[in-house]
């Protein structure tokens, strides 16, 4: 009997040893979880700031791009422009041949109006002068 007592005194020890490294092993990991909780909602947290961060980003953003878009001009209303600005050039450089041609046509009558003039001067007696 007195070896069942040791027996069962021995097993109760085992027992009591094995629970109580049982009992440390699961605090162990009861911690260990709820660190792993923490840091997700700590990570949940900084995860929501960027977040945050990210959106006031693009709205500020959204902002910049409308104001962007208003000083854009679109491509029918540039082309519209081009055409018309050629159109104006082309025009342009034809007043100014027109004006040339003007010019060069008054210059010649002047040129042929001073020659005759000089002509007439020549083979024409003009007397100027009182008493001849």
């Amino acid at each position: 009997m007195e070896d069942s007592l040791v027996k069962y005194e021995s097993r109760l020890v085992a027992v009591e040893k094995d629970s109580a490294h049982e009992a440390k092993f699961l605090m162990r990991e009861i911690a260990h979880l709820r660190e792993l909780r923490n840091g997700d909602q700590e990570a949940l947290r900084l995860q929501a700031r960027e977040y945050e961060r990210r959106l006031d980003h693009l709205n500020g953003e959204h902002a910049r791009a409308a104001k962007a878009l208003e000083l854009t001009v679109s491509r029918e209303k540039f082309e519209e422009f081009a055409e018309g600005y050629a159109s104006d050039k082309l025009n342009f450089w034809k007043r100014l041949d027109e004006i040339q041609e003007a010019q060069r046509r008054v210059v010649w009558l002047l040129a042929s109006a001073l020659f005759l003039f000089q002509l007439i001067m020549k083979f024409v007696p003009f007397k100027f002068g009182v008493g001849q």
